[in-house]
């Protein structure tokens, strides 16, 4: 049995991240950092945020659904940060998936 999704599967679950992001976004007042890695010329490793998601950010979770996990409240960052960087760990291996499609 094949598994794999199809094109159109892809793109509606694509679809849904993005609501689903943008809807957190309109809820969320707090600030947040972006702990993923530096995507030259789009965001910096540790950049933190106010007042919603910026352009970027909905861009980049369209390009990358994953990426949205590296957008943090800062109440959580110190635990998210120590997740990304313990070895195997979810965030750890959104974290290098991401560099390697285009990080720095």
């Amino acid at each position: 049995v094949n598994n794999t999704p199809t094109r159109k599967q892809s793109k509606y679950f694509i679809m849904i991240c993005i609501a689903f992001f943008l809807l957190n976004a309109k809820k969320r007042k707090e600030s947040f950092a972006y702990i993923g890695p530096t995507i030259k010329n789009k965001i910096d490793e540790g950049t933190i945020f106010t007042n919603g998601y910026p352009q970027i950010a909905k861009e980049l979770v369209a390009s990358q659904p994953l990426i949205q996990k590296l957008f943090v409240p800062l109440s959580e960052y110190a635990d998210k940060k120590k997740e990304v960087e313990t070895k195997d760990s979810v965030l750890n291996v959104i974290y290098n998936r991401v560099k390697n499609e285009g990080g720095k």
